[in-house]
């Protein structure tokens, strides 16, 4: 003899379960969109600072040779 309420309670728990998979399914992919969002971020601010600093190492160099030379000669007028 076939079970109706059986049969009810199965598509009820078959409907619940779909709908629970539903909502963790889109709150994981509201989730990882935010994630996405703050890497774009990140990266838009590290190209700009890349760009911001044309600055090369031996210009650097350069520049602290410099000052080191500036203090020697005021060293040596005092």
């Amino acid at each position: 003899m076939i079970d109706y309420n059986l049969i009810l309670y199965i598509g009820l728990f078959l409907l619940i379960f779909g709908f629970i998979l539903f909502v963790v399914s889109e709150l994981r992919i509201r989730q990882i969109d935010k994630e996405l969002f703050r890497q774009e971020q990140l990266h838009k601010s590290f190209m700009k600072a890349k760009n911001f600093i044309p600055i090369r190492k031996e210009q650097i160099e350069d520049i602290e040779k410099e000052l080191r030379t500036q203090k020697k000669e005021g060293k040596d007028a005092n």
